[in-house]
């Protein structure tokens, strides 16, 4: 669990652990209205603050007789927007407890990604800014008040200073120098740096995706598969699942990709083919949904592809951090190792030049 995932979790904020205990809850019970409203009432007296109050706006829309897929889209940030597309096609096409339970999956994921190795950009953040400002205190003490004492002592004996120690002291006396120029960029830096990556990945976790994606929109085709997936498992019109997908579909250049597949589908072009023309499938990818719809295994192919999408972006969200996290250490360590020897080149002079 990242940072800020703890964060929400302990405002008690919609994160991917209480919705997905909400979405089994939801599975569990569907089709048994008292049971259903008697279960979120108990689940609601669990929990506190804003997410509590998520809970009872949906048990109260329950009670008035909405639907579930017009009632979790009412109730705002309750659940991503693809899980509300997916619950709306769910009852369309009459599966919607294989949809819950799926989507309970799916959410779950989100969970251990950042527990894997325990690396993660937040925890990358935190951690260089730790060390980069004990590494920078100690370096000012040293110059501050090691260094003058050094030179009277050099000077005392005659003798100059190690070509690594006036290295440093050329470095320092620079960046002091030229502090006003790179001190207050740098902090303001660091700071919206930290306020964007916050910003971000909490969108990510409430709303399922980075508010950047809207502009890729091969990062939405696993989404777009699964819903496609329920209307061909159920014999129901592809157009179904699309027409509902772009009521949950944010702004931005997926939406329009995803709004000319649909046109092509409602003009009567085969949905596979239309997937190739709009340029969110690949050749190979065709090939092997083609091959899927000749032998009538088509809903398992596009969940396999959607599946196997998914898995290779975790896998480089996963390696990401863990390529840049050695970088940094080695990086740290090189400025380390400099200081070091800086600092104790003077000693082994003072030594060779008595002895």
């Amino acid at each position: 669990m990242s940072y800020v995932q703890r964060w929400l979790f302990l405002t008690h904020k919609a994160e991917p652990l209480r919705r997905t205990s909400l979405l089994m809850l939801l599975a569990g019970s569907l089709g048994h209205g008292d049971s259903l409203l008697q279960g979120l009432k108990a689940y609601e007296s669990e929990n506190d603050g804003e997410w509590a109050g998520k809970v009872a706006q949906l048990r109260t829309l329950l009670e008035t007789g909405y639907p579930l897929s017009s009632a979790v889209a009412m109730v705002g940030e309750l659940f991503p927007e693809q899980t509300v597309t997916a619950i709306r096609i769910g009852e369309k096409t009459g599966c919607l407890p294989a949809v819950l339970l799926d989507e309970a999956k799916r959410v779950s994921e989100d969970i251990p990604q950042d527990q894997g190795t325990g690396i993660s950009f937040e925890s990358l953040l935190l951690w260089g800014a730790m060390l980069g400002a004990a590494l920078l205190s100690l370096v000012s003490f040293l110059i501050i008040f090691i260094v003058p004492k050094m030179k009277e002592i050099f000077i005392g004996f005659g003798t100059e200073l190690p070509r690594p120690l006036f290295l440093l002291i050329q470095i320092s006396d620079l960046m002091l120098r030229h502090a006003y120029a790179y001190v207050l960029p740098l902090i303001a830096a660091c700071c919206y740096g930290s306020w964007l990556l916050y910003k971000r990945t909490r969108h990510r976790l409430i709303h399922g995706y980075y508010s950047f994606e809207t502009y890729f929109p091969r990062l939405w085709v696993p989404g777009l598969l699964r819903m496609m997936s329920l209307s061909v498992a159920t014999d129901q019109p592809v157009s179904i699942s699309l027409d509902a997908l772009m009521q949950d579909m944010p702004e931005g250049r997926t939406a329009e990709k995803f709004s000319e597949l649909r046109h092509r589908v409602n003009q009567g072009e085969d949905p596979v083919v239309a997937l190739g023309q709009t340029g969110l499938l690949r050749q190979r990818e065709m090939l092997f949904l083609h091959s899927a719809l000749r032998s009538h295994h088509l809903d398992w192919a596009l969940r396999h592809m959607a599946s196997e999408r998914d898995r290779r972006r975790n896998r480089w969200r996963r390696l990401i951090p863990e390529m840049i996290g050695p970088v940094a250490v080695v990086t740290f360590g090189l400025v380390v190792l400099f200081i070091c020897i800086a600092f104790f080149s003077p000693m082994v002079k003072l030594i060779n030049d008595l002895s």
